[in-house]
């Protein structure tokens, strides 16, 4: 999204002093990153992050691992520029996920003369990958005549995956989610997407610019788990809310009570945050406890407070999001 491209602007122009280096170690508040998205191996103790791509000669998507969530090493890089992704830019919100014994990085992609939208990667070889594309004929995964955004895997109660994304407000000015049904190996779509909601849906949300004479509402990043106690859909996602004086950047939820991707969703009527932060996802932790990670704040405001790593704990209750706590 626009609002983005400071950030990778500012990232290429400084990727020498804060670019990840092969072994360091960084705290959780040291990784320069936006779209953070943890996966947690179980079998090794472990966690694995993938932030969105930076400007680096080496390829795209720095691999980093860690024990405790407060100290990461920097391991190696995930996916190489090849083939029609040769020169492809954003590199962003990159998802991981186990599938069917394979490992699919999830990753929003564009060029010049095609729309952005979301690339699958596979691994044949374990998490650290190498990753290739499911497809080596088109670009993104995601329709092609839609400019979208932030895929995520999502797998229902009859064990079929979709791509949650998000139809860009760039386009239809107030942003959409989307659900489109996914073939068995992830490698294409089937039928047509469905959209679950409109940003504007959730009272909490405030457009960022007018367009065209139209007031724009972002969505981003939508997520979801399902409670296992009530089979109720949580689903976090991000856009702008006002916190104070000012637009921030922040996530809330929406609740389908029917447990059905379709629906209906139910908007909270306030976000969970007001830290200019988001794009999150929800994990539950090595010791059971469900966690959350974004990025924090949204904009590069100086060389030493810029979007960085965020973890926070959630409590769910009754089917929902009841607290939670940075």
């Amino acid at each position: 999204m626009s609002r983005k491209i400071p950030f990778l602007l500012l990232l290429a122009l400084t990727w020498t002093t804060y670019g990840p280096a092969f072994g360091k170690i960084y705290k959780t508040s040291e990784i320069y990153c936006r779209d953070p998205f943890i996966y947690v191996d179980r079998a090794h103790q472990c966690y694995y992050l993938m932030p969105s791509a930076g400007a680096s000669p080496e390829g795209r998507l720095a691999i980093y691992r860690s024990t405790d969530l407060q100290q990461w090493e920097m391991i190696g890089r995930a996916v190489k520029e090849t083939g029609i992704w040769q020169g492809a830019a954003d590199w962003w919100a990159p998802d991981t996920y186990e599938w069917k014994g394979k490992y699919y990085v999830f990753v929003t992609v564009s060029k010049s003369n095609e729309k952005r939208g979301t690339m699958i990667f596979r691994s044949d070889n374990g998490v650290t990958g190498d990753y290739l594309p499911v497809r080596q004929d088109v670009l993104t995964i995601t329709p092609r005549h839609l400019q979208s955004l932030d895929g995520a895997l999502y797998v229902d109660q009859k064990g079929r995956p979709w791509m949650l994304y998000c139809h860009e407000w760039l386009e239809c000015y107030d942003g959409e989610v989307m659900a489109q049904r996914l073939k068995k190996d992830l490698s294409g779509t089937i039928g047509k997407p469905i959209k679950l909601f409109s940003a504007s849906e959730a009272p909490w949300c405030m457009p960022i610019e007018k367009r065209d004479g139209h007031d724009c509402y972002v969505t981003d990043a939508p997520y979801i788990i399902r409670d296992e106690q009530t089979g109720h859909l949580i689903m976090l996602w991000s856009s702008f809310a006002r916190v104070g004086e000012k637009n921030k950047y922040v996530f809330a939820q929406a609740i389908s009570a029917s447990g059905r991707l379709e629906g209906p969703w139910v908007q909270d009527f306030r976000p969970l945050n007001v830290d200019d932060g988001g794009h999150t996802m929800l994990f539950r932790d090595l010791n059971g406890e469900w966690r959350v990670s974004y990025h924090s704040p949204n904009s590069v405001i100086s060389s030493t407070i810029r979007p960085t790593l965020t973890i926070g704990r959630v409590k769910i209750e009754n089917g929902r999001i009841s607290a939670f706590e940075k």
